[in-house]
């Protein structure tokens, strides 16, 4: 168990966790899956794009953002859900939904050209063994459209 500040982490084989106490409460805070403040950024950097293409006063008609996410991003698409509802709940982007096409991890050898998926991560070229692979696709978060509600008028 090491102390930092206030804060003490704790591990085991199966999880670690971080222990804060403050005044009134103790928060636990699980970083078996990874830590949600990186998403919640990511969330606000997607209404911060949405921003710079829909006009404020038209925020309350977006319905959908299509965002493309890496298999191997790094990324929680759940706490990204849970981050993006949380920060829009009670503003004009309330009713907006996100709607996430997982990108798989494709990668290329660089020893034998074998283009392939891997499902688990693994850089390892499956025809050759080598592994001398370049990424291709799997590891990119985009923000690929933005669909607006139609108004009364169509």
């Amino acid at each position: 168990m090491a102390r930092i500040g206030n804060a003490v982490r704790k591990s085991c084989k199966r999880w670690s966790a971080l222990e804060v106490d403050f005044p009134q409460q103790r928060f636990y805070h699980s970083i078996e899956k990874g830590d949600i403040m990186h998403e919640l950024s990511i969330a606000g950097s997607i209404i911060d794009i949405v921003g710079q293409y829909v006009e404020s006063d038209m925020l309350a008609s977006v319905e959908r953002i299509g965002l493309r996410i890496g298999a191997q991003s790094g990324i929680s698409v759940d706490a990204l859900v849970f981050g993006f509802e949380a920060i829009t709940k009670d503003t004009p982007l309330g009713a907006a939904r996100l709607d996430i096409e997982i990108v798989p991890f494709t990668l290329r050898c660089g020893d034998c050209g074998n283009e392939f998926v891997s499902e688990d991560g693994t850089v390892l070229c499956p025809a050759c063994g080598s592994f001398r692979c370049t990424a291709l696709s799997g590891t990119e978060m985009q923000v690929v459209d933005i669909s607006l509600r139609e108004g009364p008028d169509g």
